[in-house]
Formats: C-alpha cells, sequence, structure tokens
C-alpha cells in the first residue's frame, strides 16, 4: 500500500521554501533606501584616527600629561575630540595598572574621563547618546 503522507512530504517542503523564498525577495525589492554621504565627513571612517567622547560633566586640559602641569582649557560632556597623541605611564601605587594621557587640539586629557572610538561616526552616536539633545 502507498503511503500518502510520505509521497506529500517533499512537495509540502517544496511550496513551504518556495512561499519563504519569495517572501524574502519581495521584501527585499520593495524599500528602495537613498544613501546620504557627507562629504564634509570625508575623515569620519579614516583608518587610524582615533575619537574621543568627553563622558564627565567637565574635563580640564592639561598642559603636560600629569596633574601637576596647569589647566589651560576645558571639555564638556559630549564633546567629540580626535585624539593627536598618547601617553602611558606606569601607576608607581599598583604595577599592573598604568595611567594613560591623550592629547587633543587644546591639551591634554586623563583616560578616565574620556572613552575612546576608532572612528568619528561611533564616536558622534555615543555623544548623542551620552547628552541627548543637550547641546
Amino acid at each position: 500500500m502507498i503511503d500518502a503522507a510520505k509521497i506529500l512530504r517533499p512537495a509540502r517542503f517544496f511550496v513551504l521554501s518556495a512561499l519563504l523564498c519569495s517572501c524574502m525577495v519581495f521584501s527585499a525589492c520593495n524599500a528602495k533606501r537613498e544613501v546620504v554621504f557627507n562629504p564634509a565627513d570625508e575623515n569620519a571612517l579614516e583608518l587610524g584616527v582615533t575619537w574621543a567622547v568627553v563622558t564627565v560633566p567637565y574635563a580640564a586640559y592639561y598642559r603636560e600629561h600629569n596633574y601637576q602641569s596647569d589647566v589651560i582649557h576645558n571639555a564638556r560632556q559630549g564633546d567629540v575630540l580626535e585624539v593627536k597623541g598618547k601617553y602611558i605611564e606606569p601607576n608607581v601605587r599598583d604595577i599592573n595598572s598604568v595611567s594613560a594621557w591623550y592629547q587633543f587640539d587644546f591639551g591634554w586629557l586623563d583616560n578616565v574621563s574620556i572613552k575612546l572610538y576608532d572612528n568619528r561616526l561611533k564616536a558622534n552616536a555615543a555623544s548623542k547618546a551620552l547628552v541627548g539633545d543637550k547641546q
């Protein structure tokens, strides 16, 4: 005797697969999104450039990479800054930790007051999430 369920099982699988594939094809083709590129942001994705977002309400820019030097400027929470240089010094109290300082256009900030990103688009998104509509 022929088992009808065994004969219809491959046909059912084929019909369901065809239906699923057609749904995916039609849903992918219906939306035409326009990609807008701002030429002013030509270095927003540049390799080798690190960006920082100030995470504390106010951060002091120091003339040199230590707390004993003069404060020459300040940064506000949400500021997006391009990193110009980096200085790492070992911590004398804890041999397993280091203190990092990052140089910007206005001076040096410590690693405690900033968060680093590998491109400006990520840094801008983090800044907007951090401050919202305050700026």
